[in-house]
């Protein structure tokens, strides 16, 4: 397999699709997408958070590459890596939510159609507070014998 998911999409459209996404999962900490292009946009956000972690002007210039809005990349700078300072991995979650049928059924106002009857699944993509996060380091953790 290579290193990436195809996504039924040519590589321009799936590299500004990943693109959008992980600019608004860093912008609003988190974003509703289907499991695929969660797992993906988890896969570059944290690539984008370990350049940043970083913090040299490579690292700077190479996330300005990737990402569309230069205001999150300053927040990436500025705010989020240093949240993550002491942590390897492990900057975002994913979360499997109601089928979107269900949602459909539940909230008012969405648009008719789509994919309503195909069993998808919603699922959330979101930066977790660092503060409620056990440390990753392996002192903390029961050692299985």
């Amino acid at each position: 397999m290579p290193g990436y998911r195809k996504l039924g999409r040519d590589s321009a459209h799936r590299k500004a699709m990943l693109r959008n996404l992980v600019t608004d999962l860093l912008r609003e900490g988190r974003i509703s997408t289907t499991d695929t292009r969660a797992k993906e946009a988890g896969r570059m956000t944290e690539k984008m958070i370990t350049l940043a972690k970083r913090g040299d002007l490579h690292a700077r210039r190479q996330v300005l590459g990737f990402l569309y809005d230069e205001t999150v990349v300053s927040k990436l700078f500025e705010e989020i890596a240093p949240e993550y300072a002491d942590r390897n991995g492990g900057y975002t979650r994913i979360l499997k939510l109601c089928p979107l049928r269900r949602l459909r059924q539940r909230v008012p106002g969405l648009p008719p159609g789509g994919r309503s009857q195909d069993g998808l699944y919603l699922y959330r993509c979101h930066r977790p507070d660092p503060d409620l996060l056990l440390p990753r380091n392996g002192s903390d953790r029961k050692s299985v014998v």
